[in-house]
């Protein structure tokens, strides 16, 4: 029997024509197979599209580009009038459902809603997105969250988005079911028990994943975001070859969970909802599974999930030194320094500070040509607690500036030791103590070095 992946057969679908691909589904429908996703291409009978319903409704602006945002991670829209990249939107009694599906993601919000005329409608994603953030655009940010946005079907091709007077038109989708198809849910969920800590920890460690993937041809999973619940902690990580992030967050029930998720679809769920937030895992669905994220009022699923394996795993410091300092300060200084090593370039050493650690001080000195232009020496007060030592450690620019990029506004504790990695966390914690937050970059020098 020949078994094609789900990517292979994504492409072969698309390349069928419309009477192909009807008697394709009609094989598979007749043979049993279950289907690869959810889409509402996939209906009894694709030949019969159903009729646009008339609607009207009132939405405030702010809800509806969150859901929309939402909705965005789960539509194809690879081309223009795909029924697969259609929005969902279906209007009943006091909300409206916005909803996207398409064959390897799924993602619905429910938002309360002034509904005149109920019924549903598939509006073009690209459309109705490129319409509402134009709106939201031209309305001055101090009104938005009192600005509310006209929905109104006009015949059965279009709809009118409307805002203080300003209106657009987005084309309809036909549509071939009475309801927009959804994956089942989970049969038991983790709840995060600090929503915005989760969304932080997301910020934390999304930026590394995805570096430089398509170079590393061994290796498919760096673009993707480890997530693994046990013993009451969650653990979000991502690593490449220079640079790795991990965050730690409780959890409860204490239940299970273990899987790597594409870092696209993780940033953009957690941008778009608020409140709290529950996670899951369907096991028996696709090539490895579902993942699951929903609260109160949305859920947002997708296939692209990888099985979990561990990546990097912090180790303890041998005769380490930790400081703890303001981040801002340093951070400022930092950019400066990259600023005129670029604009006077002098050979490997202009890319390099000499960060100097004694007790309760921090300097942080250019290792440019004193001659040349250079930011100076910075000190700024520090607790270090390895007392009555002095250590000089040379960093590159870059290096140090990717360790203190995720902790804004706060202060951070660098642990260095004779190992080769340098660890950036959470203030009172050590890089195997499972810190909030947590980045590991290399020596200066050592640029070949490979976390992974």
């Amino acid at each position: 029997m020949d078994v094609k992946s789900k990517w292979a057969f994504k492409r072969l679908v698309d390349e069928l024509s419309s009477d192909q691909y009807r008697q394709m589904i009609s094989a598979l429908r007749d043979s049993g197979t279950p289907m690869p996703g959810w889409t509402d291409r996939l209906a009894p009978d694709p030949a019969r599209d159903l009729p646009a319903e008339a609607v009207r409704m009132l939405v405030p602006l702010d809800d509806l580009v969150r859901a929309l945002t939402l909705a965005r991670t789960a539509r194809r829209g690879d081309s223009y009038d795909d029924p697969k990249g259609g929005v969902w939107l279906v209007a009943s009694e006091g909300q409206v459902r916005v909803c996207g599906s398409d064959d390897y993601a799924a993602a619905f919000m429910d938002l309360s809603a002034a509904v005149d005329v109920p019924g549903t409608v598939v509006a073009d994603a690209r459309d109705i997105w490129q319409i509402v953030e134009a709106l939201r655009k031209g309305t001055p940010p101090r009104q938005r969250s009192a600005t509310y946005v006209t929905l109104e079907t006009e015949g059965e091709k279009h709809i009118r988005i409307g805002v203080n007077g300003r209106s657009h038109r987005a084309t309809l989708l036909p549509r071939h079911v009475f309801a927009p198809p959804l994956p089942p849910s989970p049969r038991s969920l983790v709840a995060v028990a600090d929503s915005a800590a989760f969304r932080r920890a997301v910020l934390h460690v999304v930026p590394v994943a995805g570096y430089d993937a398509w170079r590393q041809t061994d290796r498919k999973d760096l673009d993707y975001v480890g997530l693994r619940a046990a013993d009451g902690v969650l653990t979000l990580d991502a690593c490449h070859q220079y640079h790795a992030a991990q965050a730690n967050l409780a959890v409860s029930p204490e239940g299970r969970i273990e899987a790597l998720v594409h870092y696209l679809w993780l940033r953009q769920m957690s941008a778009a909802t608020l409140g709290p937030v529950q996670i899951g895992q369907i096991a028996d669905i696709g090539e490895h599974g579902l993942f699951v994220a929903c609260g109160e009022r949305w859920a947002a699923w997708t296939s692209h999930v990888r099985p979990w394996r561990e990546r990097f795993v912090p180790m303890p410091l041998v005769d380490g030194t930790t400081v703890t300092f303001q981040r801002d300060d340093v951070h400022r200084h930092l950019i400066d320094a990259k600023r005129l090593a670029e604009a006077s370039w002098a050979g490997g050493n202009s890319t390099l500070v000499e960060v100097t650690v004694s007790d309760g001080a921090m300097s942080v000195a250019s290792l440019l040509d004193p001659a040349s232009a250079h930011t100076g020496v910075l000190h700024v007060p520090a607790e270090v607690e390895a007392a009555g030592t002095t250590r000089m450690v040379p960093l590159r620019i870059g290096t140090f500036l990717t360790l203190l990029q995720t902790f804004a506004k706060q202060e951070v504790s660098l642990h260095f030791g004779d190992e080769t990695v340098i660890y950036a966390t959470t203030p009172g914690y050590r890089p195997e103590q499972r810190p909030p937050k947590l980045a590991a970059v290399p020596r200066a020098i050592a640029a070949e070095f490979e976390l992974l």
